[in-house]
């Protein structure tokens, strides 16, 4: 959390499950550190999850997010990289010699 103090920017927590325990809430400590947190926090898992505690301040909003087909997501890399023509390759030579 520090980096997100010092750039003033929101958190990203990835694999928000892995942080739960048996009952499927985080360690008090540190869900009260980001209930404190005054930008905006997302937390990514792949299962729906519930807080403990109805009595926050703190809004939450969800959001379900599915993952585009294949075809799609291989079209969006391909134009995306189309640019880079093979710098990557050349800069990968350079390296290994």
């Amino acid at each position: 959390m520090r980096e997100g103090y010092l750039a003033w920017s929101a958190l990203l927590f990835r694999h928000w499950d892995s942080v739960l325990d048996d009952q499927r809430q985080p360690p008090a400590a540190f869900w009260k550190e980001l209930l404190d947190y005054p930008y905006p926090v997302f937390l990514w898992g792949s299962a729906h999850w519930e807080p403990g505690d109805a009595e926050r301040d703190r809004r939450m909003l969800r959001l379900e997010i599915a993952t585009p087909p294949y075809g799609y997501r291989r079209g969006g890399l391909a134009a995306q990289s189309a640019g880079c023509g093979d710098a990557h390759r050349r800069r990968a030579r350079d390296i290994s010699q």
